[in-house]
Formats: structure tokens, sequence, C-alpha cells
């Protein structure tokens, strides 16, 4: 359960990759939490991983969040720094699946996926 809150959680924060339609996205968040429960790592690996996480929010969140949230502009330099804080948190948790999941969030955030359409 954690595990599903942080990454909603993140998600929330951060943005990152827009599927086309609702179908495909649930399909896909589905698979790829499902996949990401299995994960069995060892502490270098966590460690790893959420240091790329960290580097990669830093460098993109929040992504593609535009249009999608209420939240306002001003805050997103906050949506950034309570998404490290997050990933960091992991780093004294090690939780290997959270640290997948966190991954896995973090290279959704550069670019590519559909952008917000024009209106």
């Amino acid at each position: 359960m954690v595990f599903l809150f942080l990454q909603e959680e993140c998600r929330k924060l951060l943005g990152g990759i827009h599927l086309k339609s609702s179908a495909v996205c649930i399909v896909v968040s589905t698979s790829l939490l499902t996949a990401l429960s299995f994960a069995n790592f060892n502490y270098n690996w966590i460690v790893v991983t959420s240091i790329l996480s960290i580097i990669l929010v830093l460098f993109y969140a929040p992504s593609r969040i535009e249009g999608r949230t209420r939240i306002p502009k001003r805050y997103y330099p906050l949506l950034k720094c309570i998404g490290v804080t997050l990933v960091a948190l992991n780093l004294w948790m090690a939780f290997p699946v959270v640290a997948a999941s966190f991954f896995a969030q973090s290279l959704t955030l550069i670019g590519g996926g559909v952008k917000n359409e024009k209106k």
C-alpha cells in the first residue's frame, strides 16, 4: 500500500508522460506496477536508482502538468523540492519496489509523450 501511495503522490507532484487514452494508461500503469511489485534489489541498486531519480527530478520536474493541474506555476519549484525529498526519503527507507517505481516515474519526466493540445 505504501508503494501505491508513494507512486501516486510522485505522479501528481512531478507529472510525466501522458498517454493518449485512459484505457491505455490503465493497462500500462497496472502492468508496470505489477512488474515492479516483484522487484527485489540490493541496497546498492536502491542508492544508485534513487540518486539517478533525484537528478532527473532536479532537471525535469515538474513535467507536462500545465493544463492538467490547478497548481499555479509559482509553486512549481516547491513541487520539485517536494519530489526530491520524496525520492530521497527512500534512501533512508530502502524499499526496492519504491526505488524502482520512482526510477520508472522519473524516466517519464524526460521529453516526449503527448503534449498539451492547443485550445
